[in-house]
């Protein structure tokens, strides 16, 4: 009897191997284009078809996702998947935990009904959706460039790919009893519109970046500029944004309006301009106006309408009114040109900075360049 019951159990454990290794050749994209694996859709489904066999669910996993990460990695050559490792496997653990724990400590490890199964399942994923964005977080390279707070919200930002899966692995598990193979073309339904919807976003999401881009360039194409000043300026204002704790949409606006705080100067190709004098909040005005042809940017435009926008003036308080993300721009662009332009060191650069703090320059916005300076790495900082 034992000895059947062990074949049961490692039979089933084997097709939900197979499940997770397919859950890796087949995926969704998040916002950015990245690759998500339909691990939590096999995780969710697995829990509602075995009733809460941790076991099997464990054992499956064990076996099915290195596997998938392999023939992903190896045999395919695709390294789209390397960002879930380790988040995906310590997932899964959350996930396992969870709803262990509300079936034994909440609900007595008795037979769990409808309402408690509902319950764990709903908890359980959301403890893998948030135990995943964390472990990214913590674990991604890009934790030498950007807080862990800014990585955690942008992770968070994958929410509706796991909504799809999630969703998927519910109907499939609920849709089991009544439909049989016939509940896997039904919970696919919601993956497949996901992610065509999501396709699309990353598609339009990496357009709109790379045309930014290509705006940002334009000065620099026309000797306005240095080379490759834009670029530098917003991967170094969105640092600076994320360590003094702005939002993640203000780090996003505060990336794009780095690449496009000197769009303004492509107005000097007209003589008439060249020559009739002008001053930097003109070169911000005139950037800014160019960038509100398009509304969705408005916010955008903004920030580049204020960058040379004093901190406060001799005698005043400070301007209230200046949004934070403006005076980050602002002292981005000052140091990278004192650094690449006026061929000061870093050091120099950051201390002409300090000289201008409290009136020119937030002070705390200097205080946040230097930390991140010294996180990067700078000599001399």
């Amino acid at each position: 009897m034992a000895v059947a019951v062990l074949a049961g159990v490692a039979a089933v454990s084997v097709m939900v191997g197979l499940a997770f290794v397919a859950a890796h050749l087949v995926t969704i994209p998040d916002r950015t284009g990245r690759r998500l694996s339909l691990s939590p859709m096999v995780t969710l489904a697995a829990l509602l078809l075995s009733d809460g066999g941790v076991v099997v669910i464990l054992a499956g996993a064990a076996l099915g996702m290195p596997m998938g990460w392999w023939i992903v990695r190896t045999v395919q050559g695709d390294r789209s998947l390397d960002h879930l490792f380790p988040a995906e496997p310590l997932a899964l653990g959350a996930c396992l935990a969870t709803y262990g724990g509300i079936h034994v400590w909440i609900f007595g490890g008795g037979q769990l009904g409808d309402f408690g199964r509902a319950v764990a399942i709903g908890v359980a994923a959301l403890a893998w959706y948030a135990a995943a964005a964390l472990v990214r977080a913590l674990a991604s390279p890009g934790r030498r460039r950007v807080t862990a707070r800014v990585l955690w919200w942008q992770a968070l930002r994958d929410g509706p790919a796991y909504v799809a899966l999630f969703s998927g692995g519910a109907m499939f598990g609920l849709a089991w009893g009544a439909m049989s193979w016939w509940a896997l073309p039904v919970a696919l339904l919601p993956y497949g519109f996901s992610h065509l919807s999501l396709q699309r976003v990353a598609t339009t999401t990496r357009t709109y970046r790379q045309t930014m881009t290509a705006l940002g360039r334009i000065p620099e194409a026309g000797g306005l500029v240095g080379h490759g000043r834009a670029e530098r300026t917003a991967a170094l204002a969105a640092e600076v944004a994320g360590e003094v704790r702005l939002s993640p949409a203000d780090v996003e606006r505060v990336e794009y309006a780095g690449l496009l705080h000197d769009v303004g100067r492509v107005v000097f190709n007209d003589p008439a301009v060249a020559e009739g004098g002008y001053s930097d909040s003109d070169v911000a005005a005139w950037g800014a106006a160019i960038i509100l042809e398009s509304p969705y940017l408005s916010p955008v435009a903004q920030l580049v309408a204020d960058q040379y926008k004093p901190y406060r003036r001799a005698g005043e308080a400070r301007n209230e009114l200046l949004p934070r993300a403006a005076q980050v721009v602002r002292v981005a662009a000052a140091y990278d040109r004192t650094l690449h332009e006026e061929g000061s060191t870093a050091a120099e650069a950051l201390e002409e900075l300090y000289r201008g703090s409290a009136y020119d320059f937030d002070p705390a916005v200097v205080a946040a360049l230097r930390r991140v300076l010294q996180r990067r790495g700078v000599a001399g900082i």
